[in-house]
């Protein structure tokens, strides 16, 4: 990768956002300074092509990171610009370009109903966790912010719907929104996560900790309501068996808690 002559870089970014109501022209330059800023050094089993299958530039997240800050600095016409644009680089397919789509889903107005049609339609056709992280926490920030309600009930169809990965797109974003977000109806989240939690935790078992502990930091009253009522008898299984073995990284006394009510539970598990 060639080193970043920062005038030369801020031109070539100035030009690609005048560009964004042309999204083929867009797509164009956007490839043109991906490839001039990719690491060729990076040998390919190293890269995220072997996990995601996206191709995948090796550009330095700094480099995307500028080309988003600038995006967003940008003034968009109309929402089918936006969408236009977002879509074309969704189908662009490489990782540079579905990440910058994620950062920049929060540009759809939060109202319509198409924004998280769109939304569903790409969590699922993603497997790339850097991806999805993006579009939960910057992808999803509007509508967090300005429509608490609707943002809750679009956590509630994810639970309810047929697909499983957005059942556990819904509890990391649901940890995103207790970790980032000032309003926040903590009870109504609560009671979201009990029943998912309590019925599906294997689904959701390497989000546990991450989980009680944005519990704990906001709240230990609500984190221990969490867990009594999660743990309600009668305990299934797989729930007690996965409480048990992260519960050792919980918190202090938020552990010792989970144990006891694991025991009180199922006293011959």
């Amino acid at each position: 990768m060639p080193a970043i002559d920062l005038k030369r870089f801020a031109k070539e970014t100035a030009d690609l956002v005048e560009q964004f109501d042309q999204p083929a022209v867009f797509i164009v330059t956007l490839r043109s300074i991906l490839d001039r800023y990719s690491n060729r050094t990076i040998h390919k089993k190293n890269t995220r092509f072997q996990t995601t299958g996206l191709p995948n530039m090796n550009v330095p997240d700094q480099v995307l990171t500028q080309i988003v800050i600038e995006l967003n600095k940008a003034s968009f016409p109309s929402t089918e610009v936006i969408f236009a644009l977002l879509e074309h680089l969704w189908q662009e397919g490489t990782f540079e370009s579905r990440l910058i789509c994620a950062r920049l889903f929060h540009k759809l107005p939060a109202e319509l109903p198409e924004t998280m049609t769109r939304l569903n339609i790409y969590l699922s056709q993603n497997a790339d966790p850097a991806i999805s992280r993006a579009f939960l926490r910057s992808g999803m920030r509007t509508i967090r912010l300005e429509r608490p309600l609707a943002y809750l009930e679009i956590i509630q169809n994810w639970f309810e719907g047929d697909d499983p990965r957005l059942a556990v797109y819904a509890v990391k974003s649901l940890i995103i929104h207790i970790k980032d977000d000032l309003n926040i109806n903590l009870p109504q989240v609560i009671n979201l996560l009990i029943p998912e939690i309590s019925q599906n935790t294997l689904a959701h078992q390497f989000d546990l900790v991450e989980l009680v502990t944005a519990l704990t930091e906001h709240s230990e009253t609500e984190a221990r309501y969490f867990l009594k009522e999660t743990l309600r008898p009668p305990i299934p299984r797989t729930t007690q068996i996965t409480f048990r073995k992260f519960s050792e990284q919980f918190p202090a006394p938020f552990g010792e808690l989970t144990r006891d009510l694991l025991r009180m539970g199922a006293p011959h598990s």
